[in-house]
């Protein structure tokens, strides 16, 4: 019986060991909906009639379960030879702020244009826009300066920057998933505002002609989407987009 009993006891932890080992790493290769392209960092891969930009892509789990941007951010630095890791990007250079309140029946919280709203590491932040990615490299990074384009039509940055070899961090959606109207506060400034259930930021690193190429933070890998479909969700966030330069 004390046999049989060990031989279950070593079983369980065993079983638990396995669990707590895969578990991230399935997080950061299983993903839904998407097409998978899986060069190998420092390949030259031909895409049609353009090459991909070799940024080493990085996986946001198991440390930064809501914290793509910061993953982004810091694929598109190491790229330009700023070595901050994402623990200390998230953790010391970005703003954030879970300041939610309710006063007189009204919800009030952080703006994601001046904060990350949240915090990253954990499942339950929300996220930031792109003023606040390019603000963080500003302040921070000795090697880079970050500017933010908006407004401006997705084949503007495969001309303007992916042609010239400039990888772009742009807010879309995870998975390419349509946009869902999600929680809704009152900002700092008195207006109202609704959450893009989904957001999700993404580093774009080439295109052919039918798809454009993504290091993606959910899966730490290169993915891609018919550029009709990028080009889709990236109008529904705003067309919002961060550019990294040299200094």
């Amino acid at each position: 019986m004390r046999n049989r009993r060990y031989a279950f006891a070593s079983s369980l932890v065993f079983l638990l060991i396995v669990v707590f080992l895969v578990l991230p790493l399935v997080r950061c290769s299983v993903r839904s909906n998407t097409e998978k392209y899986k060069p190998k960092i420092g390949d030259v891969v031909e895409t049609g009639t353009q090459e991909i930009i070799q940024v080493k892509a990085l996986c946001q789990y198991p440390l930064l379960p809501t914290g793509c941007e910061s993953t982004a951010a810091v694929m598109v630095l190491n790229y330009y030879g700023d070595n901050v890791d994402m623990e200390t990007f998230a953790g010391e250079w970005l703003s954030k702020s879970n300041d939610f309140y309710t006063y007189m029946g009204e919800d009030y919280g952080p703006d994601p244009n001046k904060v990350f709203v949240g915090d990253p590491f954990t499942a339950y932040g929300y996220g930031c826009y792109a003023p606040v990615i390019a603000d963080c490299i500003n302040e921070n990074s000795r090697v880079c300066n970050a500017y933010t384009v908006i407004g401006k039509d997705f084949s503007f940055l495969l001309s303007e920057y992916v042609d010239k070899g400039m990888p772009v961090l742009l807010w879309a959606t995870m998975d390419m998933t349509p946009v869902k109207r999600g929680v809704e506060w009152i900002l700092p400034q008195g207006e109202d505002f609704v959450w893009k259930s989904g957001e999700h930021c993404l580093v774009l690193v080439g295109y052919d002609d039918k798809y454009c190429y993504f290091n993606d933070p959910l899966s730490g890998t290169i993915v891609r989407y018919k550029i009709s479909l990028a080009e889709k969700r990236y109008n529904e966030m705003g067309k919002q987009a961060v550019v990294v330069t040299l200094k």
